[in-house]
């Protein structure tokens, strides 16, 4: 492969490297900030919106308080309570009045209808001083969802009636169905059961679905959502997620004040992300043309450097041929040399023997003088004894002349003597 060829698929493939990583790393950070300022802003509409729900229950009760007030309903006349109340129902937007004898039964200022509430919560609470309102029922009497709002009508300090107001359980929807962010935005309103008070899909509040039991009853439509509400809990403020119908959901929860109930503000998270995917296809297709870009100026930088790096390379590759046989003449003298040594190695190690062998002969020799010497010396005596013993023979030898000389004296004498007398 031709070295320009080569430079330029490294330019290219570190281009596409940097591209891909920074992409990666601006697409993360870019959803984790979308999704987080998106979370932040969900968390405040679900604040939002849980005020608005509880201003106008608190405004609603505050209402019928005032009507509970009046002269003519504290009358505890049916007749006159209900002809005091009647302009007010359409008035202020209710769908009727009712007033709660203590014995539970509600008589509605509209029809004279009676019903059996002394079971209801809400009545209960009225009966011990609590305005308050109910969570969305099935009324008995219209058959439809509604909530109901009761206040306490007192006589000289003491509860004698109870006055509740029935308006229509989708007003809240229609509070929920303008709190959404985005297209796919959506708002529900679940109770302290999980029970749908508020939901965009109104059949589900018309039958009072709860996901909880829908959860336990293992409907897989509700199982991510029933185990997100079991893990972060109702009545809490937060961000969940779960979920639902093949689509991944984020919910912010804010629990509504003065009730049970607790606000969701949610929307898919494809639609949050929807910016961070355009960003992420802009990113792609500028990679692709950093790319490209990167391609032509390496092959025109690729040309530029790879002719003078050819010369050069030439010249290392006839450089490397003389290296090569300097190299080789080396080795040869080299080894020639190594030869050398090993001779002079083995001519010294034949000296260090011969030494050897002398320092053991010149010991040896040592030994043979010290030997000599102690001969000599034993010689030296011998001899001074010998010449005294020598000197000592001398003196007897000539004691013994002495008197060998004068025995033949005498013997001559003696001869003398004998001639002369015979």
């Amino acid at each position: 492969m031709k070295l320009s060829v080569k430079i330029s698929l490294f330019v290219t493939t570190l281009a596409v490297i940097i591209s891909i990583a920074l992409i990666s790393i601006s697409y993360r950070l870019s959803s984790r900030a979308i999704v987080r300022e998106v979370q932040n802003s969900m968390l405040k509409i679900a604040e939002e919106g849980s005020e608005r729900i509880n201003l106008v229950i608190e405004k609603n009760i505050a209402v019928l308080t005032e009507l509970a007030e009046r002269a003519r309903t504290k009358t505890l006349d049916w007749d006159i309570q209900k002809e005091s109340l009647v302009g007010d129902i359409n008035r202020l937007g209710y769908l009727d009045f009712a007033i709660v004898n203590k014995n539970g039964i509600a008589k509605y200022v509209s029809n004279n209808n009676e019903a059996n509430l002394g079971d209801r919560e809400y009545i209960k609470k009225a009966f011990n001083g609590v305005a308050n309102v109910s969570n969305p029922i099935v009324s008995r009497v219209t058959n439809s969802v509604v909530v109901i709002y009761a206040v306490p009508i007192k006589v000289n300090g003491k509860i004698e009636q109870v006055l509740i107001a029935r308006a229509d359980g989708t007003f809240f929807n229609q509070i929920t169905d303008n709190l959404k962010i985005g297209e796919k935005g959506y708002a529900f309103i679940l109770g302290e059961d999980s029970t749908m008070y508020a939901y965009p899909v109104k059949e589900l509040v018309m039958e009072q679905t709860n996901i909880f039991k829908e959860y336990e009853a293992n409907n897989k439509k509700y199982i991510s959502l029933g185990a997100a509400l079991k893990k972060n809990g109702l009545k809490s403020k937060g961000i969940m997620e779960y979920i639902h119908e093949g689509s991944t959901r984020i919910v912010a929860t804010h629990p509504v004040n003065n009730t049970s109930w607790t606000m969701f503000i949610g929307n898919h998270k494809d639609e949050m992300l929807k910016g961070v995917y355009k960003l992420r296809t802009i990113s792609i297709v500028i990679a692709f043309i950093f790319s490209l870009i990167s391609l032509i100026a390496a092959l025109i930088l690729s040309q530029t450097i790879s002719i003078p790096i050819k010369h050069i390379s030439e010249k290392l590759f006839e450089s490397a041929g003389q290296t090569k046989s300097a190299s080789q003449e080396l080795s040869h003298a080299s080894q020639e040399l190594a030869n050398a040594n090993a001779e002079q190695a083995a001519n010294i190690e034949e000296t260090a023997t011969s030494l050897d062998e002398t320092s053991a002969m010149v010991q040896q020799n040592t030994e043979y003088t010290k030997q000599a010497k102690i001969f000599a010396n034993q010689t030296k005596e011998a001899a001074e004894k010998g010449n005294i013993e020598m000197e000592e023979m001398n003196k007897a030898m000539i004691d013994i002349k002495k008197s060998s000389n004068e025995i033949s004296n005498i013997i001559k004498v003696i001869e003398k003597s004998c001639t002369k007398k015979f």
